[in-house]
C-alpha cells in the first residue's frame, strides 16, 4: 500500500505541473482570443479534443471519466479566460 500510494503522489504531482502548463497556455490563448474578439467557449472545438482523446484510450471502461476529466478542465480554462476579459 506504501508504493501505491507513493506512486500516486508522483502522478499528482506530474499532473499538477502540466496542469500549471496547461493554463499557462490558456491563457495566451485567451490574450489571443480577446485580442481578434473570438468567443472563448467553442462546442466544436471541445469535441474535437474529447474525440481526439478518446480515439488514444486504452481501456473503454475509462471513456466516461476521461469525458469527465476532459470537461472539467475545459470548464476551468473557460472560467480563466472569461475572467481575463
Amino acid at each position: 500500500m506504501d508504493q501505491l500510494e507513493k506512486e500516486l503522489k508522483e502522478v499528482d504531482l506530474i499532473l499538477m505541473k502540466l496542469f500549471q502548463k496547461r493554463m499557462k497556455i490558456v491563457s495566451k490563448i485567451a490574450d489571443y482570443k480577446i485580442r481578434n474578439n473570438i468567443a472563448i467557449q467553442d462546442k466544436n472545438r471541445e469535441q474535437v479534443v474529447i474525440e481526439r482523446s478518446l480515439q488514444r484510450l486504452k481501456n473503454e471502461c475509462d471513456k466516461k471519466y476521461i469525458i469527465s476529466f476532459l470537461q472539467s478542465m475545459m470548464k476551468i480554462s473557460k472560467e480563466m479566460q472569461e475572467k481575463m476579459k
